[in-house]
C-alpha cells in the first residue's frame, strides 16, 4: 500500500500489509517505527522521488517478509492502543 492519510496506514498495517507513506508528520514515522517500518516513511515536504520509487520497489520485492513483520509487532501494538480504551473506560465508569 502507499498512503499519505494516518487512517489508511492504520488500516494497511491492521491488514498486515506492507506500507510506504508519504506523510507531514511526525506522526507517521512514530506508528511505523513500531513495525520497524521507518524507512518506508517519506515526508512530502524533503521527498526525493528516486528515494521513493527505490523504496517503493524494494517493499514490493520483500512483500512476504514484511507482512510478517507487521503481523509478528501487531499483537503488542494493539495491546498498548487497547490500554488507552481501558484507561478511558475506568474514567468514565468513575464518573458514573
Amino acid at each position: 500500500m502507499i498512503v499519505s492519510r494516518f487512517h489508511a496506514m492504520i488500516g494497511a498495517l491492521s491488514l498486515e500489509k506492507p506500507t510506504v507513506v508519504l506523510g507531514w508528520s511526525h506522526k507517521y514515522l512514530e506508528v511505523m517505527a513500531d513495525f520497524g517500518l521507518e524507512d518506508c516513511v517519506f515526508d512530502y515536504a524533503n521527498l526525493r522521488v528516486e528515494d521513493f520509487y527505490t523504496r517503493v520497489a524494494a517493499v514490493i520485492g520483500s512483500s512476504g517478509s514484511l507482512s510478517d513483520k507487521i503481523a509478528s509487532a501487531l499483537p503488542n501494538v494493539r495491546k498498548r492502543a487497547s490500554l488507552q480504551i481501558d484507561a478511558i473506560a475506568t474514567l468514565i465508569s468513575a464518573a458514573d
